[in-house]
């Protein structure tokens, strides 16, 4: 008899406690629940769904969705465009201006050499297959885009041009957050 008193009574407590307060969390701390460990959480590398839950929260991009869905800026000032002359006529050469002030959460300021590395971090090594140009191993299939790249220049802190082998109209999917977020050095 006790058992089954015992039984009857979870759905009360289960209610009871969905009810009740849930204990506050500090408003530095996240909670995610997912079912899978991530392999890593280097953004770089990862190929992992369950991975990009916690990293798209962790690393920003150079541009972020709009609530509309459309591109917005989030650590670059604007959007490169070819009206603007951030993209060059052929289509080539991509220009991105960082806002400055922008910190990493230790306080030193993300600057163009952090998106410059984080670029190299993803972009195919064509001396050494299945390696960045960082020299660090990478998964197959996280280098779409990344691979078009010719070359990455800073010319001051704040900027960073990219220049790709041949028209890659899609540069804007490689500067979001997560897992196209920038990295730290």
């Amino acid at each position: 008899m006790t058992k089954r008193i015992r039984w009857a009574s979870l759905p009360v407590l289960i209610l009871l406690f969905a009810f009740l307060p849930a204990k506050a969390f500090a408003a530095t701390q996240v909670v995610i629940g997912i079912n899978q460990e991530p392999d890593n959480l280097n953004p770089a590398i990862t190929a992992m769904v369950h991975a990009s839950y916690i990293l798209v929260p962790m690393f920003r991009g150079l541009v972020k969705y709009g609530p509309d869905l459309q591109y917005e800026t989030d650590l670059a000032s604007r959007l490169p465009t070819v009206r603007n002359g951030d993209v060059s006529a052929d289509g080539k050469r991509v220009t991105w201006r960082l806002k400055r002030g922008q910190r990493w959460s230790d306080g030193r300021e993300i600057t163009a050499a952090d998106v410059r590395y984080t670029l190299l971090l993803q972009a195919p090594d064509p001396r050494k297959p299945g390696f960045s140009r960082t020299g660090q191993k990478i998964t197959p299939g996280t280098t779409t885009g990344y691979d078009k790249i010719d070359t990455i220049t800073t010319p001051n802190r704040y900027t960073v041009v990219i220049t790709f082998k041949e028209i890659y109209a899609p540069y804007l999917t490689m500067a979001g957050p997560g897992i196209h977020g920038v990295s730290p050095i």
